[in-house]
């Protein structure tokens, strides 16, 4: 990252986080340490938070570059607000002249701030009719690995096993986004129930992710391998198998997705009856959720623990009512998905 402000500065960084300009050179460089950067802002100076936040709003559907209105509809959703994101999103790209070669990812903002705002079948929506109205295969190929992985977590999984179907077929074997195909392909599989199929497909792809260091494919295949040998029985496996995929994930610091990881693992825990232990990976979870502002996800998790410790009784049981106050009072938001 580049010409950020010195360390504890927070109007400089306030004052940098509202320059159009600086904005849009910032996303360009690095966008990932540009989020961060807003995170850090936001933590520094609260008092401020919430007008910087009104002035990214107002960037984001206002500003006369497409760049600088996608740069701003990311950091609203990096702040944790998709809600704010997703309704920029929509009067940004009303405004955007026809052929505006960044149209594209503005419209992908926007799914990605409808998914995070409890809104995913809008955000699959949105995806299938980019699909079809975009003629660049590149960007075809793109939209409807999204909408597969998408469709996934909505558990709409034949939708997903044909749209990842369908690019497997397509892509050759040198081609660096097979891998990711294969993977979505396998997890759909997973979710139909064809556990036996989806195992091998998922070993295949841990093999092949090896060779090539592909990190991302790599845990993503992991977990999965690791949810077809829970469902084989063969929990010895599935424990090593998460435990690699959590060690991958917690040293590249993918928290969102450690966050997904732990609450995979806490099934198993759940199988041996280990409600103690469940519960303890829930809370992990729940706190890598919080701290990438993924309110949704968080909520969700909640109530995953309440689901798993009210039958338990005893002192799980008052635990349970103690997550069920904290999500009656309003401090979780609705669920994501349904």
């Amino acid at each position: 990252m580049y010409l950020l402000p010195a360390a504890g500065r927070s109007a400089d960084s306030v004052m940098l986080l509202s320059a159009t300009d600086w904005l849009i050179a910032a996303e360009q460089r690095d966008a990932v340490a540009l989020e961060g950067f807003l995170v850090l802002t936001l933590e520094r100076a609260p008092n401020a938070a919430e007008a910087l936040l009104l002035r990214l709003g107002n960037m984001a559907t206002g500003a006369p570059q497409t760049a600088a209105r996608v740069a701003a509809v990311r950091l609203l959703l990096a702040a944790g607000r998709p809600e704010r994101a997703a309704d920029a999103a929509v009067i940004a790209a009303a405004a955007l002249e026809p052929g505006d070669a960044r149209g594209l990812e503005l419209a992908e903002a926007r799914s990605d701030a409808l998914a995070q705002s409890g809104r995913p079948r809008e955000a699959l929506a949105v995806l299938v009719d980019l699909r079809s109205t975009t003629s660049d295969q590149h960007s075809r190929r793109r939209l409807a690995e999204r909408a597969g992985l998408l469709a996934l977590d909505l558990g709409e999984h034949d939708i997903a096993k044909q749209l990842f179907g369908e690019l497997v077929s397509a892509s050759s074997a040198d081609d660096a986004a097979s891998l990711r195909y294969a993977t979505g392909l396998a997890a759909a599989e997973l979710a139909l129930g064809n556990a036996r199929s989806a195992q091998r497909r998922y070993a295949g792809i841990v093999r092949q992710a090896r060779r090539a260091e592909n990190f991302d494919v790599l845990t993503a295949a992991l977990g999965g391998e690791a949810a077809g040998s829970r469902q084989l029985g063969q929990r010895r496996r599935a424990l090593a198998l998460h435990a690699e995929e959590e060690a991958l994930l917690r040293r590249r610091g993918d928290r969102r997705r450690l966050a997904r990881s732990l609450v995979n693992q806490s099934l198993s825990a759940v199988d041996a009856d280990n409600f103690s232990r469940a519960d303890d990976l829930l809370e992990a979870a729940h706190a890598e959720a919080k701290a990438v502002n993924d309110g949704h996800l968080a909520a969700d998790i909640r109530r995953r623990q309440v689901e798993v410790l009210e039958p338990v009784g005893l002192g799980q049981g008052q635990r349970a009512a103690t997550l069920r106050e904290e999500i009656e009072r309003g401090l979780a938001p609705p669920p994501s998905s349904g």
